[in-house]
């Protein structure tokens, strides 16, 4: 199988490790939650790409030929194909996407494809394997970085289990928030990653119902929308 990045269009067609700093690239530079760690032992193979919202990391169903450590910016996942896709979850700065069916050999479970601008850095299957075998101190990284992987989504099947709509709503808020501000208990400028309609699906609403849950924390002042932008007020939210 051909690179899965060929023929993909870049926002700076230069590639580099260290800071993303120019000024079209993903706002705020490097992620936050990015393991310096992690970081070090994948720019020894791979130099930092810059993606534009759209782009397509892998496809659900292909054998593993890389692995990506999103640097900073917002993925999504879907599952399904033709029109039946489900958006599975989004995953932001410091996941390394692609992992576990690197690990075990295995066709890719989603799809993964850049819902924001991101920087990411590919890595080969066989580098990657050998990273693993090799470097104990990286091989914990990333064990620890699948395990908050499970954790989350066993988090997000309780919560559409246990919550209710606007509590699933707000959470969604808080990660958003929390991707860009982890201390923050204030205000929060983020991006939206996602669709109207992807958002309501993320999340187990009806579009009109989100629409009616948007417009409730609107009045209570919880978030101020401008565009595909929005201020989330993490002090006016009770879900913990």
């Amino acid at each position: 199988m051909g690179d899965p990045l060929e023929g993909r269009p870049a926002i700076n067609a230069r590639t580099r490790s260290g800071e993303v700093n120019d000024d079209s690239s993903t706002e705020g530079g490097d992620d936050p939650h990015l393991d310096g760690d992690l970081l070090a032992a994948i720019e020894e193979f791979a130099a930092c790409i810059e993606l534009p919202r759209g782009s397509e990391l892998f496809r659900q169903g292909l054998l593993p030929a890389a692995v990506y450590l999103i640097r900073s910016g917002t993925v999504k996942l879907t599952r399904g194909s033709g029109r039946e896709i489900a958006v599975v979850g989004i995953r932001t700065g410091g996941w390394i996407a692609g992992a576990p069916s690197a690990i075990l050999g295995e066709p890719y479970a989603v799809t993964a494809s850049t819902a924001t601008r991101c920087g990411v850095h590919q890595v080969t299957v066989v580098q990657f394997q050998r990273l693993i075998q090799e470097n104990a101190a990286f091989t914990w990284r990333v064990l620890q970085n699948m395990s908050r992987d499970i954790r989350e989504h066993t988090i997000r099947t309780a919560d559409l289990a246990c919550l209710s709509a606007r509590a699933r709503l707000e959470r969604f808020l808080v990660k958003l928030a929390q991707s860009r501000e982890p201390s923050s208990r204030g205000r929060v400028r983020v991006e939206l990653p996602l669709r109207h309609w992807e958002i309501a699906q993320l999340i187990g609403v009806s579009p009109p119902y989100l629409s009616e849950l948007m417009s409730h924390i609107e009045e209570d002042a919880i978030v101020e929308r401008t565009g595909k932008w929005m201020l989330v007020d993490l002090s006016k939210i009770t879900t913990s």
